[in-house]
């Protein structure tokens, strides 16, 4: 008859030691290390014990555990009675004959050298996967003892140490650790025989292997569909590795791409020095030379050595690597080209090797791992390190997720590296002590055997590589906002040409064109950024148009980032709203032709009415006014204003004067619109507690002759916007497109304006001949018709 509450609780349960209490003994584990000899009872009997345990003592190893395990058996026991650990002396462990205490203080005896008296105190062990009990009908004891199982399972114990403190003997201090074993039973979790050290020092270059053979075979188009038909470039360089050199091949059977941090690309010494170890003209024909590479191997970076030795390991000849395999320093146009082919360079690569760190590629036959004991720190309290799992009966630890060894890191925030993440079909990512493989259908993690589904939150390419979906305005921006908020080195330079592979792959995909980072399908609305945390515009940069996103410093955004900071929106709705166009777009190239750019044009609806006809898009603008998703019949609204869209059909094409004059301005924008000149003005205060709460930014009122507010910009940082916009000077205006807040309710205690809830977007701009851009602002149709705005012609 079991004594254990646990067994009497949950009566399916089969465990051995709690069913043959007065028989059990495995002569190979110490008196209180018998509980091991049965997976069930130390994880899930014992735990009636284990939760009137101190768990401070070991929480800096794992994460969560107080509150799980409280809240998993508070409801049996009660509010528990929390002591501290039992501690032992580590010479009592060491001269037991035990198999769990001989390894434990074997492991630890290098972390304890020089302290004093130091004792040991261990937790439970916790396994990779999470277990259930074992159930009774599983096999009857008998059974179990004729047909032995043998299960291997791999756990992580926490353990602490205390000592006394070298500089105050009355003082005692402590150190939690992890502590990675292995435990052999001879049955399914039954007579233990056999305690080893996790050896986790070598990444398993035969899993690599095997999960990218079953992602070429299984995953279709997703993972191994190309989108583009575009050759590598001209002079496309690719590292050698088995002769370790640098070889000119445009046509590679199958090669490795390598993302890394440049900065921090450290050399075997340690040193990251300003000047290091790259391909450059006046080196280019000596590192062709066999074995080159290897000759300098102490100027190489570790990282680039790790790589060549993984892509050996792992049986792929050749690797990319953006500083040996692009000429530095070069004036002419071979450096252009490849990184004007960044998107067919990372997408026709078998695999990118992710280096998240500076320390090489932990793992790598050349690169062994250290990892166990790993003494744990409160630093180390984070999404980085192993966390448990725990249910109603099952208990044991989950890697940590990659997306949190990720975003943990300094690549992570790199604008390089954005296209390298993006655009490749799949990675390995290389941590400080795991390795995982992901690529469009899940993410493996080197201890796992079968893939795991990526979670709807986790993505690491773009999403829409497989679909031959619709081009939709997210499918840009959202890859934009997410590249605009890493940082680069050299802004100036770099803020495109780090975006280029994404736009060619954009391009490829959609027929689509671009300017200056902007999607001319979506130009209006590309239009419309902001910038969301800049103190300022970079108006140096001669060679970018001030229309352009990349002509701003800091983040920008497309989206609603400022509602969840401060009102913006004068109607105060929230959401996205419908758009609508009511400008016809031109561009001066180079050449100094003036054409029209080819947008998607929409009039509140989901449907483009580019294919249509003059004729049929002005009977498109009523019955898509009246439309049931809209709030009210726009009809009355968009029938008075001064810019309606039957208005813009009639000054959609420019006059030859105006083109005569916009040949002067290559790399221009040209287009006809309604124009006012209007004053902006602080607002005296905030009208919602999130703006208050976030001081650092403002909307500015936009005010006409009387001081009427007649709309709201969209937000800037308050000192740029005080520089800006002085409360005596008025700005012109000009109308961009139109909105409509669908179904949302309104907040009680602003402004309302006549033609709510529809608006006009407006451009605010210098007062020059031809004018830069300086924000974006909303307005009420109605109040603007008021103002009786000129139709002109502007050159941006």
């Amino acid at each position: 008859m079991t004594e254990c509450e646990y067994c009497k609780r949950f009566n399916d349960v089969a465990c051995f030691i709690c069913d043959n209490r007065e028989a059990h003994h495995n002569p190979n584990l110490c008196d209180e290390c018998q509980c091991w000899d049965d997976l069930t009872h130390v994880l899930c009997c014992k735990q009636y014990e284990y939760i009137h345990i101190d768990t401070s003592f070991f929480t800096a190893a794992l994460r969560y555990v107080p509150q799980i395990l409280y809240r998993r058996l508070v409801h049996i026991v009660g509010s528990p009675r929390v002591e501290p650990p039992t501690f032992h002396r580590l010479d009592s462990l060491s001269a037991r004959s035990c198999l769990v205490c001989t390894v434990v203080s074997g492991v630890l005896s290098d972390h304890i050298k020089g302290l004093n008296n130091v004792k040991i105190a261990t937790w439970h062990p916790f396994p990779l996967v999470s277990k259930s009990p074992r159930p009774r009908n599983w096999k009857d004891d008998q059974e179990a003892t004729r047909t032995p199982s043998h299960l291997t399972e791999r756990c992580l114990l926490p353990v602490c140490i205390s000592h006394v403190s070298s500089s105050d003997d009355t003082v005692i201090e402590y150190k939690a650790f992890n502590i990675e074993l292995v435990l052999h039973y001879e049955s399914k979790g039954y007579r233990l025989n056999k305690v080893t050290k996790w050896d986790r020092t070598f990444v398993n270059t035969e899993a690599i292997e095997e999960w990218l053979e079953c992602c070429k075979a299984d995953h279709g188009g997703r993972c191994n569909g190309i989108v583009g038909l575009k050759a590598l470039p001209p002079g496309f360089r690719l590292i050698d590795t088995h002769l370790w050199c640098i070889v000119e091949n445009q046509k590679p059977d199958r090669y490795v791409a390598l993302s890394y941090v440049w900065s921090e690309a450290a050399l075997p010494s340690g040193e990251t020095p300003e000047i290091s170890f790259k391909l450059e003209p006046s080196n280019t024909h000596e590192l062709a030379r066999p074995y080159s590479l290897k000759e300098k191997i102490k100027e190489l970076p570790v990282i680039v050595a790790d790589a060549i030795q993984l892509c050996v390991d792992i049986n792929i000849r050749y690797l990319w690597v953006d500083r040996f395999c692009i000429i530095q320093s070069d004036s002419g146009s071979s450096q252009i080209d490849q990184i004007n082919a960044m998107d067919m360079i990372y997408q026709k690569a078998e695999l990118t090797i992710v280096a998240l760190g500076a320390s090489g590629l932990p793992g790598v036959s050349t690169r062994p791992r250290q990892i166990s004991p790993h003494e744990v720190s409160s630093v180390d309290r984070d999404k980085t390190t192993w966390d448990i799992e725990a249910g109603s009966n099952n208990l044991g630890i989950n890697q940590p997720q990659l997306n949190a060894v990720v975003d943990a890191s300094k690549w992570k925030t790199r604008g390089w590296t954005y296209q390298e993440l993006v655009l490749s079909r799949r990675h390995i990512f290389f941590g400080r002590k795991h390795v995982y493989f992901n690529c469009a259908y899940g993410t493996y993690h080197e201890d796992e055997h079968q893939i795991r589904e990526a979670k709807k939150h986790f993505s690491y390419g773009l999403k829409f590589r497989e679909e031959r979906e619709e081009l939709e305005f997210h499918h840009y921006a959202s890859p934009l906002e997410d590249y605009l908020s890493r940082t680069l080195g050299d802004p100036k330079m770099d803020i495109l040409r780090a975006f280029k592979g994404v736009e060619n792959f954009l391009v490829a995909k959609y027929q689509t064109s671009f300017l200056y980072g902007l999607m001319t399908h979506f130009l209006y609305r590309s239009l419309l950024w902001c910038d969301s945390g800049v103190e300022g515009t970079r108006d140096t940069v001669e060679h970018i148009p001030s229309w352009s996103w990349a002509a701003s410093q800091g983040s920008r955004s497309h989206g609603d980032w400022d509602r969840n900071v401060m009102e913006w929106d004068p109607f105060n709705y929230t959401g996205e709203p419908m758009m609508a166009n009511l400008v016809t777009f031109y561009y001066v190239d180079t050449t100094m032709n003036v054409t029209p750019i080819k947008e998607h044009w929409y009039w509140f609806s989901r449907t483009s009415l580019s294919h249509m006809t003059a004729m049929e898009r002005r009977s498109a603008y009523c019955d898509n006014l009246q439309a049931s998703y809209l709030p009210m019949n726009g009809y009355p609204t968009w029938d008075i204003c001064v810019h309606s869209p039957w208005e813009a059909e009639h000054h959609a094409e420019l006059s030859q004067d105006a083109i005569a004059r916009a040949r002067n301005y290559p790399c221009s924008v040209v287009f006809n619109t309604t124009c006012a000149s209007l004053r902006l003005r602080e607002p005296s205060k905030h009208r919602t507690a999130a703006a208050r709460k976030n001081d650092r930014y403002v909307a500015f009122d936009i005010i006409n002759a009387e001081g009427g507010v007649v709309g709201k910009t969209r937000p800037m940082v308050r000192t740029a916007a005080r520089r800006l916009f002085p409360s005596d000077t008025a700005f012109r205006m000009a109308v961009l497109g139109a909105t409509c807040a669908v179904g949302r309710t309104r907040t009680v205690g602003y402004h309302f304006f006549v033609g709510e809830p529809w608006g006009l977007y407006v451009m605010i701009l210098t007062n020059d001949d031809v004018p830069k851009r300086l924000a974006i602002g909303l307005v009420d149709p109605i109040g603007w018709t008021v103002l009786q705005p000129q139709w002109q012609t502007i050159i941006l």
